[in-house]
């Protein structure tokens, strides 16, 4: 199972040094509780397994856990073949483009 978690910055865990953001630390909590608070902006990651397949932590590239998870859905459904919404099958393509003006040769070479 894959999922998301936070690498956060050190400006989130230390805070920015007022008594109203003292940051992630002074509220004690847990490694793991850490890995997946979702209340920041610090990069998201995914970890995991898939298919028997093991993925290290690897970059969601998104600060947001909401994206994060969009991201990640769209991850899992490229690893396990599922076309995207709206996606046209090859011999879908090739049968339009033999019935519109295409020219001949353009259609052989796919």
């Amino acid at each position: 199972m894959l999922m998301v978690f936070v690498r956060h910055i050190f400006s989130c865990l230390e805070g920015e040094g007022t008594a109203k953001n003292r940051g992630l630390r002074a509220k004690n909590l847990s490694p793991e509780k850490l890995r997946l608070w979702r209340h920041c902006a610090c990069p998201k990651y995914y970890t995991g397994t898939h298919n028997g397949q093991w993925f290290g932590r690897t970059s969601l590239e998104v600060t947001t856990w909401d994206a994060a998870e969009r991201t990640l859905s769209a991850i899992i459904e490229a690893l396990d073949g599922k076309p995207k919404a709206g996606a046209v099958a090859l011999e879908d393509a090739l049968e339009h483009a033999a019935r519109s003006n295409v020219p001949r040769r353009w259609i052989e070479c796919w």
